[in-house]
C-alpha cells in the first residue's frame, strides 16, 4: 500500500479516521462533560507520547532518515497542536483552543493528502509512515472530538483570532528558524517557512515569490474561509440538534 499525494491510500485513511470520530461520538455523547472532557485529555496524552516515540525512532533507529536532534523539535504546526491540545483542554482555555480546533482540522488533512517528500512513495506501513501519519490521524481525531464532544464550541469571532494566533505563530517559528539556520541547524525549515518540501500547493505558492514565510501569507484568505465555513456549518448542525 504504497501511499502518494491525494492518492487511495490517503483518502482511505482519512475514511478511517472520520469513522473513529464518529464512532468515539457515539460511545461517549451520553456521558457526563467531564468524563468526554478526560477522555479526550487522554487520547491527546497518547497522541503526545506517540509523537515523541515517533521522533526518537527517527532520530536514533531509522537507517534511512538521517536527521539530527535540532532539525526534530516539535515545532511543526500539527506538532505543536498535539502539545498545546493538552494545554488546553486541561486548563479549560477558550484561546487555546480555538487555536488548535481552527489550525488543527485545516492543517492535519492537508497534511496526510499532501505531505512532506520524506514521507511518499512507499508503504504506508513503513515504521517511519506509522509514527508520520498515525500521529497526525490521531491529532485530527482529537481537534474534531473537541467539537463533537463538546469541549469547544466554534464562534464566528473566533475565526480572526486563529488567524492572529497562526501569524504569531508563524512569526515566531520563523524568528527561531533565523536563529538556528545561523547557529546549529543551517537547513532548518520548521513550518515550511523556507522551502515547500515536495507539496504541490506550496511549491506553486513559492514560484510566485520564493520569499521566505511571506510565500504563504496568500494561504490566510482561503483559510480564513474555511475557517468560517466551517463555523457556520456547526452552527447549523447545533440549531438543527436542538429543533429535533
Amino acid at each position: 500500500m504504497v501511499i502518494t499525494p491525494m492518492n487511495a491510500v490517503g483518502l482511505a485513511l482519512l475514511g478511517l479516521i472520520l469513522c473513529a470520530i464518529v464512532g468515539l461520538y457515539l460511545a461517549l455523547h451520553k456521558k457526563p462533560q467531564m468524563y468526554r472532557r478526560d477522555v479526550l485529555l487522554a487520547l491527546c496524552l497518547i497522541n503526545a507520547v506517540y509523537l515523541l516515540l515517533y521522533k526518537a525512532y527517527i532520530l536514533w533507529i531509522d537507517p534511512t532518515y538521517h536527521t539530527g536532534f535540532w532539525y526534530e523539535l516539535p515545532l511543526q504546526l500539527c506538532n505543536a497542536i498535539t502539545y498545546l491540545l493538552i494545554i488546553g483542554i486541561a486548563l479549560g482555555s477558550r484561546a487555546v483552543l480555538l487555536f488548535c480546533f481552527y489550525c488543527g482540522v485545516l492543517s492535519a488533512p492537508l497534511t496526510i493528502l499532501m505531505p512532506d517528500e520524506r514521507f511518499v512513495g512507499n508503504s504506508i506501513f513503513l515504521l517511519r509512515n506509522i509514527g508520520y501519519y498515525g500521529t497526525h490521524a490521531m491529532l485530527m481525531i482529537s481537534v474534531v472530538s473537541l467539537v463533537t464532544l463538546g469541549v469547544y464550541e466554534p464562534r464566528y469571532r473566533d475565526v480572526p483570532k486563529a488567524l492572529a494566533s497562526l501569524l504569531l505563530y508563524g512569526s515566531v517559528t520563523f524568528l527561531f528558524n533565523l536563529w538556528l539556520r545561523n547557529t546549529v541547524a543551517p537547513n532548518a525549515n520548521y513550518c515550511y517557512l523556507f522551502q515547500p518540501n515536495g507539496s504541490a500547493v506550496l511549491e506553486a505558492l513559492y514560484s510566485l515569490t520564493q520569499g521566505p514565510y511571506t510565500y504563504l501569507f496568500p494561504v490566510l484568505l482561503p483559510g480564513g474561509m474555511a475557517m468560517y465555513l466551517i463555523t457556520a456549518l456547526y452552527r447549523l448542525c447545533a440549531k438543527a440538534k436542538r429543533t429535533a
